[in-house]
């Protein structure tokens, strides 16, 4: 088998996985909407790609033809990169870090740039209205360039801890929950400390 890079990678395991769950292979946009690609073409290169390393078929006159060569095993250099495990998080309280982080597998699939990716563990139910259980894992993107709309983890005031969407408005900083119909909470910039983006999430059950 041909070098492949890790998303070539995923990719390729992502339409074996799909075909032993449902039979039959996935369509173009089931694999953009998987990975989040922008456009039916993003995976089209993609899948062109996979066919000229040889390592994918696929029938022009079929629309669910796509089937791996061999069977996809991830070489060592690809297998789940691991991420630090470096506390636990409860809201309105400041993050608990460990002495000592924890190193955690995870899907590529999952993180955009795992540099500067890290993992909290969720204590409490407070976030169960948002969809996030006490165990959770969340994949937090350590970076302030964020977009509005997008979950940041923040410190308020330097002792509340807060997961919201964010909102940019003016002099101020607009954060709602995530599902509820709670008030948001309209802060000025100077009483914010933004941690990172919420990216992704791990549970066990």
């Amino acid at each position: 088998m041909k070098s492949l890079t890790p998303k070539q990678l995923d990719i390729l395991q992502f339409i074996q996985l799909f075909i032993i769950q449902h039979h039959y292979a996935p369509s173009y946009r089931e694999i953009m909407t998987h990975f989040k690609l922008t456009s039916p073409g993003s995976v089209y290169k993609h899948i062109r790609t996979l066919q000229s390393k040889g390592v994918l078929t696929a029938d022009k006159n079929s629309h669910r033809s796509l089937k791996p060569i061999y069977p996809v095993k991830p070489p060592q250099e690809f297998s789940n990169p691991q991420l630090p495990l470096i506390g636990n998080l409860s809201i309105g309280y400041p993050l608990e870090l460990f002495i000592q982080p924890k190193m955690i597998a995870v899907p590529h699939s999952l993180a955009h740039t795992f540099e500067q990716t890290y993992i909290l563990q969720v204590q409490g139910n407070a976030l169960q209205e948002d969809a996030i259980q006490d165990g959770d894992l969340l994949l937090i993107e350590a970076r302030q360039d964020i977009q509005p709309g997008e979950v940041i983890l923040g410190l308020i005031n330097q002792t509340d801890t807060v997961l919201k969407r964010y909102y940019p408005e003016g002099q101020y900083i607009r954060l709602e929950n995530q599902r509820n119909n709670v008030h948001p909470l309209i802060i000025r910039y100077e009483h914010i400390l933004i941690q990172g983006a919420l990216v992704g999430l791990i549970r066990s059950y």
